[in-house]
């Protein structure tokens, strides 16, 4: 039984150093290259490459792919020389050159050898900048420098996420074990997101947890990357496109890169385990190799970089009115160079500082390198900033009414502040700001300067002066006056002024101004107020005057009573509402009195004068005081030889009758003109003494009626 066993262990060895001297040894790559690039150019993307196998003298492809940085608009990589056994084809969406063999036969390595040599990138942008990284990779997956993983997009139209899954579980390359890619980083969603031709399943879900995101393939399986729905927050990285996650329609639970048709280029997506239609069809999945502890150490990648030398910091300057500027730049590697244009132009100067001509304006100059004689690298703007100088825009004085006073003057700068001074040549501001508040006794001058908000100070310093004036506008009023309201407005004029350049105004009680003139014409009573300012601002006192109304007198019938035919004739005003007006009474017009009684008038004519006491007219008002003589003897000796009305006037009545009866009511006289008097006679004969009576009935002009009826005693003798 020993023997047995020893045999079969003999055997069993054999095997496994068999199996150890058989198994395919992965190729050796190594490659140096740390280059500047000068824009437009060709440059060789290494300066030393070699490849070993030390049991294979074949690859089946080899690439070269831009890694980092690539833009696919500008950048490419030639194979430059003569390389017959090489096919090179450009994938400008991966940015990767890709060597076959030709007829599909495997590639010699040395071949490879000669031509990696021969690579060249090139860029057609005249502004590049920074770094370029490049992996050269055996095989067909993709090297990322900065993960040192490995990543192979695999097409599969309609492939479900579990099954992706799966799938790339079974997959290796060169002894690295794939899994669905997890991205961890903005370099690495960049890179895989240019290899997705289409949506691409990737190795994270929420469909453990809705709403926590994890990874769930390779070595970064349990990490949560996202919490929540697209307003939601990632703890580390995460890409998702505009509005994503939704979970649109419910059940997307697994992410996959976008197609390059909706939102951002290379941005994740949720959909359902088996996808959608359309731009959200699964057109494969990404497989990641690289990062289990018990992967092998490979060589089969190596990385070279070009970089593009630049300018890493400028100073600008700045200047106020006028003058040269000093500008420096520091730069990555080479000479520095100044110019006057972005292209073209003129060199000015070299080195890390210049000092530009004498500028009076703001000017743009343009900075780059030299490196090995290439000067054509972008050129980076220095401004040299010419600040105006600000000015004095306005300023407002002062003027002291009287000997002393306290006054704010002020100044306006076109920019920044105001600084006060006390003299034109003081260094020690006494103020800053726009106005200054002063207390003067006599005539004073300040000097204000401006300074801007970057610190320029204004040429010249501006006087602001502030006078003194003892002079202040007076003058008189009436302070008491009379609106006649039959006259309908009054004149309020100023008295005595003690300057003749003032202006005035005038005000309502209500302060309403009525007038900017020396005199007011005003229609209502009440109080008004002026005042008077001087050229200088000085203002006066504020006079005031009290207009009070009064007006003419109005008399009517019923406001006057008239006793006549009486021992004691007399006139008497009853009314108590003649106006507004303060009024006294008088029939001469000449001697006045407070009340409106007269008494012991003779028959005849009167006038009554009511005279308003405050000015505004006398009215006028005639009456008659009529006598009905009682007997008449007409003896022709002269004396009551007729009989008639005493007092009456004719021209004074717009209607007038007389009339004579007997006792016996008979007619024996009428007339309506005063002048032929009733002479005892009837149709020329004379009547006999005898007891006869009157009627009398006149309308004045002031439309007053009086009615009379009494005897009269004929008496012939």
């Amino acid at each position: 039984m020993k023997s047995k066993k020893l045999v079969s262990h003999v055997i069993l060895y054999f095997l496994f150093q068999f199996q150890i001297y058989t198994q395919n040894q992965p190729p050796v790559l190594t490659a140096s290259g740390d280059q500047s690039y000068c824009p437009l150019s060709q440059l060789p993307i290494v300066t030393s490459f070699t490849i070993t196998d030390s049991d294979d003298t074949t690859v089946d492809s080899f690439s070269v792919q831009i890694s980092g940085n690539y833009n696919a608009t500008s950048d490419i990589l030639i194979l430059t020389g003569s390389h017959p056994n090489i096919i090179a084809s450009w994938d400008d969406r991966e940015g990767k050159l890709i060597f076959t063999g030709v007829g599909g036969s495997a590639i010699l390595l040395t071949d490879i050898e000669q031509a990696v040599p021969d690579v060249v990138f090139q860029s057609s942008d005249p502004a590049i900048s920074g770094e370029k990284i490049f992996s050269l990779t055996v095989g067909d997956a993709n090297y990322l420098p900065s993960t040192q993983h490995y990543y192979e997009f695999v097409s599969d139209i309609g492939v479900s996420w579990s099954q992706a899954r799966d799938l790339a579980e079974n997959r290796t390359y060169f002894g690295l074990r794939g899994y669905l890619v997890t991205i961890t980083s903005a370099d690495e969603a960049n890179f895989v997101g240019e290899q997705s031709n289409g949506a691409g399943w990737i190795g994270g879900t929420d469909q453990e947890t809705e709403g926590e995101w994890k990874w769930v393939t390779g070595p970064e399986s349990g990490t949560i990357f996202w919490y929540g729905n697209f307003n939601g927050s990632t703890p580390n990285f995460a890409f998702w496109n505009s509005g994503e996650p939704n979970d649109f329609g419910e059940g997307e639970d697994y992410a996959h890169i976008t197609d390059d048709s909706v939102g951002i280029i290379g941005s994740w997506n949720d959909l359902q385990l088996n996808g959608d239609t359309g731009v959200y069809e699964p057109k494969g999945y990404i497989v990641e190799y690289g990062g289990w502890p018990d992967d092998p150490l490979l060589n089969i990648s190596a990385t070279t970089r070009i970089y593009i030398p630049e300018i890493i910091s400028t100073t600008e300057n700045e200047i106020c009115g006028s003058g040269t500027v000093l500008l420096s730049a520091n730069s990555s590697e080479g000479t520095i160079l100044w110019f006057d244009a972005e292209v073209g132009g003129n060199l000015l100067g070299t080195g890390t500082t210049f000092t530009t001509p004498v500028l009076n304006s703001s000017q743009n100059f343009y900075v780059t390198i030299s490196v090995g004689g290439c000067t054509s690298f972008k050129r980076t703007r220095v401004t040299a900033t010419v600040n105006n100088l600000p000015v004095i825009t306005a300023t407002q004085n002062g003027f002291v009414c009287g000997s002393a006073g306290t006054l704010t003057i002020g100044a306006t700068p076109s920019d920044g502040i105001v600084q006060w001074y006390e003299t034109l040549t003081s260094t020690t501001p006494i103020y800053t700001g726009n106005n200054l508040e002063v207390s003067v006794s006599s005539n004073t001058d300040y000097f204000v300067e401006a300074i801007s908000s970057n610190g320029c100070v204004s040429a010249n310093r501006t006087m602001v002066s502030v006078t003194t004036n003892n002079i202040i506008p007076e003058f008189e009023v009436n302070e008491n006056q009379i609106l006649c309201l039959n006259v309908g407005s009054l004149d309020l004029s100023i008295l005595n002024p003690n300057g003749s350049d003032y202006t005035y105004e005038w005000k309502d009680e209500n302060g309403m101004v009525v007038s900017n003139q020396m005199t007011a014409n005003i229609t209502l009573s009440g109080r008004y107020f002026v005042q008077a300012k001087s050229q200088q601002g000085c203002e006066s006192e504020v006079k005031t005057v009290v207009v009070k109304s009064s007006e003419i007198a109005t008399l009517k019938l019923e406001d006057i009573e008239i006793i006549d035919d009486s021992n004691n004739n007399s006139i008497i005003v009853v009314g108590s509402n003649l106006g507004e007006g303060s009024y006294e009474y008088s029939i001469d017009n000449i001697n006045f009195k407070e009340n409106g009684f007269f008494q012991n008038l003779q028959p005849g004519i009167y006038t009554l004068y009511v005279r308003d006491k405050n000015g505004c007219g006398t009215l006028p008002f005639e009456f008659s005081v009529f006598n009905y003589p009682s007997f008449f003897t007409p003896n022709s000796d002269g004396v009551k030889d007729d009989w008639k009305v005493e007092g009456f006037k004719v021209s004074e009545y717009s209607f007038s009758k007389i009339r004579i009866f007997n006792r016996f009511g008979k007619l024996l006289y009428e007339n309506s003109d005063t002048s032929s008097n009733w002479d005892g006679t009837y149709n020329g004969n004379i009547l006999p003494s005898d007891t006869y009576w009157f009627s009398v009935e006149v309308t004045d002009k002031n439309g007053r009626i009086i009615r009379k009826k009494g005897p009269v005693s004929l008496l012939r003798k």
